[in-house]
């Protein structure tokens, strides 16, 4: 689900598929397309995850998530919590790297130490909610398929979708095996996600609420999103409260150094 900026095509292609009028022909021309639905450069968004365990039971979390385009077209994500006051200064920085596994670094501060997230530790719960880390990498744009595949069209809530699915690297440690994305055709916005574990069990689904989906500068968001765990009778909401474009960003924001100074 790439909301923002990744080159998976050629421009003058996705041009000439969208300029025609034309639907596009290819899972790569669709993910270019849902690559485009993108700010240039940054982007600052608050936003609350609401997750519900299988008992009824609530709990919620704040958090702010600072994203940059670097050189190279290379983009870095850094998100910190506010509330509750025991996750308050928890973090995760996530560095892009061309053609390797991205960097991924969390902080908590009971543990007063950065650590890195990597193998199975990326397909676990990320700080408490049905978000596993790499899902929320796949959530910023940052995630690499290695292969893509268009199925059929679809609908999904009387919309119009193209459907593509990404399948993972052989050397990738993700308890999840494929992922399918059904992306609106007029906007190229991924309404709807379905994450398959191996065996090709259907485990979770990130749906966007279709009332929440608006413009912003272009960019097509939806401001409110639901991950539900089939397995685990769970689900966390993703709710975003305020999001600007553009944002003057300092560097230095996504440093590991400042993951561990707490000072977002």
């Amino acid at each position: 689900m790439r909301l923002w900026f990744r080159a998976a095509l050629p421009a003058l292609l996705l041009a000439s598929a969208t300029a025609a009028g034309g639907e596009l022909e290819s899972a790569e021309a669709i993910q270019a397309c849902v690559d485009a639905n993108m700010p240039s450069r940054s982007s600052v968004q608050t936003f609350r995850m609401v997750s519900v365990d299988r008992r009824g039971k609530k709990s919620t979390s704040e958090a702010k998530v600072f994203w940059q385009r670097m050189s190279g077209d290379l983009s870095r994500v850094m998100m910190r919590f506010h509330k509750p006051m025991d996750l308050r200064g928890a973090g995760m920085l996530i560095i892009e790297k061309p053609d390797v596994p991205n960097d991924m670094f969390m902080y908590l501060p009971e543990l007063k130490r950065v650590r890195r997230i990597s193998g199975r530790m990326a397909s676990g719960s990320m700080f408490g909610t049905d978000f596993s880390y790499e899902q929320f990498e796949r959530l910023q744009g940052l995630a690499d398929d290695p292969e893509l595949r268009r199925l059929p069209d679809t609908e999904v809530d009387s919309r119009a979708v193209y459907v593509i699915e990404s399948t993972r690297a052989d050397q990738s440690e993700s308890d999840i095996e494929r992922v399918v994305s059904y992306v609106d055709k007029e906007m190229c916005l991924a309404v709807q996600v379905e994450h398959y574990e191996n065996g090709d069990k259907l485990r979770k689904v990130l749906r966007a609420e279709g009332d929440s989906i608006e413009r912003r500068q272009e960019v097509w968001i939806a401001r409110r999103q639901r991950m539900q765990d089939l397995r685990d009778e769970t689900e966390t909401a993703l709710i975003i409260d305020e999001i600007e474009f553009e944002v003057e960003i300092p560097r230095s924001r996504f440093t590991v150094r400042a993951l561990e100074s707490r000072t977002d």
